[in-house]
């Protein structure tokens, strides 16, 4: 999760880079795919990159929420909209198994909103499940002991 924030705090401030620069989205987009055929970076592909890797980071974290068996009420539920939990996960396989950068599925998620949305919703119940664990390991152990023994919480 500690990964996945410092990869959103990067692409904010490539973002606010972005905005002092004061190029428009279109400007900043043809720059863009014009570096991409140089295999150059600019402040643009830096910031969409570490917002592509944020959210596919994102789900490699969800993916352990699941297998460890966590639970919270928040995250949960969040958890339970099994189709965008679906499109999280298969933006994360476009990310890391794409043939090429343009992949449909990368310019479906710029535009979905509401999939940003969901995910930043559900890191921060992560985030805050995540940093009580830490102040409390014992107890959290044992509810999680607790839990593997009963059956588990899903």
């Amino acid at each position: 999760m500690m990964r996945c924030d410092a990869l959103v705090e990067a692409g904010g401030r490539e973002l606010q880079l972005l905005d002092e620069s004061g190029a428009d989205d279109a400007k900043n987009r043809e720059g863009a795919a014009f570096a991409l055929k140089r295999m150059q970076n600019t402040t643009f592909t830096r910031a969409d990159a570490y917002f592509t890797f944020a959210l596919a980071t994102l789900y490699a974290v969800v993916e352990k929420w699941i297998a460890w068996d966590f639970a919270d009420p928040a995250v949960d539920a969040l958890l339970a909209d099994k189709a965008k939990l679906r499109r999280l996960k298969n933006y994360r396989n476009t990310v890391f198994h794409a043939d090429y950068y343009d992949h449909a599925d990368f310019a479906a998620m710029a535009t979905d909103l509401d999939l940003v949305s969901w995910s930043a919703q559900l890191a921060s119940p992560i985030r805050a499940y995540l940093t009580r664990w830490h102040a409390d390991p014992v107890r959290h152990v044992h509810e999680q002991m607790q839990r593997a023994r009963s059956g588990g919480a899903s």
